[in-house]
């Protein structure tokens, strides 16, 4: 079923344009078809349509879909190029991540030249990723900064490594937050995991060979989710 935002008030949704043109001209809607609503509050709606104006589609709200919350987590990414990045920003919204954040390491781009543009686009990308993946979290983005910035001990920080020897039982708690670093195509630089050691990182192999740094992301909130969905969280 397809997904659109929309306002809701008093049972009602309106549609409105980007998604009142591709719901009406793309996909030809017509009264009494059901679609899913998003809300500015992160809600998610089934309705009916009942009315196609020139600038809106009214809709009325047959219930709620409630979701399980999933445990905040935090993707932090080093700064790539415009593909590696726009990848990222999609497999987080798939797996709805809370925030994400470039870093710069010493082995990643040290900037952009315009990051509000590209912040921009990073935001359409991920609008259109949560009509497609049904995810109702709102993901923040962050400009870049150093690592430094973001080093926490609050939240369980987690980094996958090619190299390390470390067994880890991954066990969550509902009110866990995870923060998953990921390291550029050369790694992390020793400085940097001397750095992470300090703060009590938590290391994990997430396979045999090294994986593309957007390879990683999705392995590493894939795990994250497996064991939040097939372990009984507390």
């Amino acid at each position: 079923m397809h997904r659109f935002f929309g306002e809701i008030i008093d049972n009602t949704a309106k549609i409105l344009n980007p998604d009142y043109f591709h719901l009406k001209k793309v996909l030809r809607a017509k009264n009494k078809d059901k679609i899913l609503v998003f809300s500015p509050l992160n809600e998610e709606y089934l309705c009916e349509i009942k009315d196609i104006t020139k600038t809106e589609i009214i809709c009325s709200v047959i219930k709620k879909i409630e979701k399980k919350k999933c445990i905040e987590t935090n993707v932090f990414f080093p700064l790539m190029k415009r593909k590696a990045m726009d990848t990222a920003v999609r497999i987080c919204t798939e797996f709805g991540v809370s925030s994400f954040t470039p870093i710069i390491t010493e082995c990643s781009l040290k900037k952009y030249n315009d990051i509000d543009k590209v912040k921009k686009r990073w935001m359409n990308i991920h609008r259109e990723s949560r009509k497609q993946s049904g995810s109702n979290i709102d993901m923040i983005m962050n400009k870049p900064d150093r690592i430094e910035k973001f080093i926490s001990f609050k939240n369980i920080n987690i980094v996958p490594q090619p190299y390390t020897e470390t067994k880890t039982k991954l066990i969550l708690k509902s009110d866990d937050k995870i923060n998953l670093w990921l390291g550029p195509e050369a790694g992390f630089s020793e400085k940097e995991i001397e750095l992470f050691k300090k703060y009590n990182f938590i290391f994990i192999k997430i396979a045999e060979t090294v994986l593309k740094t957007e390879t990683a992301l999705a392995a590493g909130l894939g795990i994250i989710r497996y064991c939040e969905i097939n372990q009984q969280i507390t």
